[in-house]
């Protein structure tokens, strides 16, 4: 991969990755791994209770209304209140949008280049 200086990036996925600790040096490292990792990822503190509670009304809703008359809005109006109830009113970031905290980790793709050579690829 290249970025928008042109530097060339390798790119290892591991599938399988040992996040044990079992040495000092594996907690040193991996620990700071799993805290850069849950930063980027911005998981969103969620009410499994109220995730309950909600499925449950909707699971009785669609078996009572097997044929539902409701219009799109309506549904999505509710889906959008039982997700805000769910997540105690917080946003999840946008579709695209890069985390606040990137701790270790760089981005390197996609790049502003690569993305006007992908539009160029596509005649747009």
């Amino acid at each position: 991969m290249a970025d928008d200086n042109g530097r060339s990036w390798l790119v290892e996925v591991n599938s399988s990755p040992s996040l044990a600790r079992d040495h000092l040096l594996d907690d040193i490292i991996k620990q700071r791994l799993i805290d850069d990792t849950i930063d980027v990822v911005e998981p969103i503190d969620f009410d499994r209770k109220r995730l309950f509670e909600v499925l449950e009304r909707r699971i009785s809703q669609d078996i009572k209304q097997n044929t539902s008359t409701s219009g799109t809005n309506a549904k999505n109006n509710m889906l959008n209140r039982d997700l805000t109830y769910i997540l105690n009113g917080a946003v999840p970031r946008a579709y695209g949008e890069e985390p606040a905290i990137l701790g270790n980790y760089t981005r390197i793709a996609p790049t502003k280049m690569s993305e006007k050579y992908c539009k160029m690829m596509n005649g747009t």
